[in-house]
């Protein structure tokens, strides 16, 4: 799947008549639309799921551990933990296979979605220790630990940087303005003060979020950063392609604004711009090397050692880890926590919030039911806007269609939902334009829309 790269919110096209139209052309196209059958979430072979850790890991992770490029590690230089069991009322047998990396956890989700790269889930780490709980299901959770009083950033003794604690104060802060420079600056205690000096450093609110109990703007650094295009390890060979499948497949959401902060790395104090999304914390260093500047905290870590010294985690029978791997020394890349997991029973306890996430599966087909297009066919370009409920709705935004495969996925609320397409495309000496749209719904475990293009979707110029 193609990944949402520096996206732009396309203009909402009503589908036009074309001014001219070759119907043997038209035709033609349409005929090729049929010719290769495309699943909505085609069924794929079962393989064992540490191969499914390993691919996820090796994606981003594997060029910088070959030294093939200098950046962040996104995951960390190998697994923490090997794999391990942990309750979840809706995986098979009511226990979800997982695996703990310095910078998150991966799931097993292929009993939901068996197409990469949602059949591996990345755990709403951030929002557990923001709030004080283990989601033990969609709509379950034990609510016995307290909100984690862990550094959000830099060393594990320093005493100004943010706790997740702290973060649970500013979940409802009022959004920046669109282009707004950010020179807040936020204390350990959750104080929030304005500092012009920052206004320097040129970050703005670049890519506000609006989804059910979210409304937080992205930092602009942030943002480039989620979008960004470099060297990634793909069908056993390292290309360049967006660094995320999806912009917000590592991060999730925003729950709080960006703040600058003061934190302690290394035993020295520096200014770090810093924002926590659902899965990840991310900070900014300006002053750090350009594959360095933004960083993903070691979320991973840190839930790994509040939740054991909550008795949270079951260990698994299994002798395998995920990314055993020489790796290049990382400056953020830590040990694995020490603390020994103690099996429990966790508590049910139910609660309204955050809402369930689903995984919202995009495809565009033919009148017959799949995608074929003539080889004389280019398209230069195709995207897929996003609204909740019907497509006068909300725009959830707007996302770059794989043209391999004519599909996308974005984890979503559930609810229901319309998928919009705008494509322009050359065939032979002709040029033209499709719209089309189709509706469907998402529940807690996903959904999908096909957009059916027919000879009502083409405009030929």
């Amino acid at each position: 799947m193609q990944p949402m790269s520096g996206i732009d919110r396309f203009r909402r096209r009503s589908p036009r008549r074309p001014r001219w139209v070759a119907r043997g052309l038209v035709i033609a196209l349409l005929l090729a639309l049929a010719g290769m059958q495309l699943a909505l979430l085609p069924a794929v072979a079962q393989t064992p799921v540490i191969d499914t850790f390993q691919h996820t890991w090796a994606r981003t992770d594997k060029p910088v551990a070959d030294q093939a490029i200098s950046r962040v590690w996104m995951w960390g230089a190998e697994a923490s933990t090997g794999p391990l069991q942990e309750p979840y009322a809706e995986a098979p047998g009511g226990m979800r296979l997982v695996q703990y990396f310095d910078k998150g956890r991966m799931e097993v989700n292929d009993y939901r979605a068996a197409v990469a790269p949602w059949d591996v889930t990345n755990g709403l780490l951030v929002v557990e220790m923001v709030h004080g709980w283990f989601q033990i299901g969609d709509d379950t959770f034990d609510e016995s630990p307290e909100p984690a009083d862990i550094p959000v950033a830099g060393d594990p003794d320093g005493t100004t940087s943010p706790t997740y604690r702290t973060i649970a104060t500013l979940l409802d802060a009022t959004p920046y303005a669109d282009g707004q420079t950010i020179a807040a600056r936020l204390d350990r205690d959750g104080n929030v003060s304005t500092d012009p000096t920052l206004a320097k450093q040129g970050v703005t609110a670049a890519w506000r979020v609006r989804v059910p109990g979210i409304d937080h703007q992205v930092a602009s650094v942030f943002w480039d950063f989620m979008n960004t295009r470099g060297k990634v390890y793909e069908n056993g060979q390292i290309v360049t392609d967006g660094l995320f499948e999806n912009p917000f497949y590592a991060t999730g959401y925003p729950i709080a604004e960006a703040y600058w902060t003061t934190v302690k790395v290394g035993g020295t104090p520096h200014d770090v711009l810093l924002q926590c999304f659902e899965r990840r914390c991310l900070t900014y260093t300006p002053g750090n090397d350009p594959g360095w500047q933004v960083e993903a905290g070691n979320v991973g870590q840190h839930y790994y050692a509040w939740r054991t010294s909550n008795g949270g985690v079951t260990i698994a029978a299994s002798t395998a880890t995920a990314t055993s791997t020489a790796a290049a020394a990382p400056p953020t890349s830590t040990a694995a926590p020490t603390a020994t997991p103690v099996p429990a029973e966790p508590t049910a306890t139910p609660t309204p919030e955050p809402p369930a996430t689903g995984y919202l599966t995009v495809a565009v087909v033919g009148p017959n039911g799949g995608i074929n297009l003539p080889a004389e066919t280019v398209i230069e370009s195709a995207a897929v806007e996003i609204f909740a409920g019907s497509c006068g709705g909300a725009s959830i935004g707007s996302y770059a269609l794989d043209t391999s495969s004519f599909t996308l996925g974005v984890e979503v609320p559930p609810g229901d939902y319309c998928a919009q397409l705008s494509a322009t495309f050359t065939f032979q000496t002709y040029t033209g334009d499709i719209f089309a749209s189709g509706s469907g719904s998402v529940d807690a475990g996903g959904g999908s829309i096909a957009i059916v293009v027919d000879a009502s979707s083409i405009s030929i110029r």
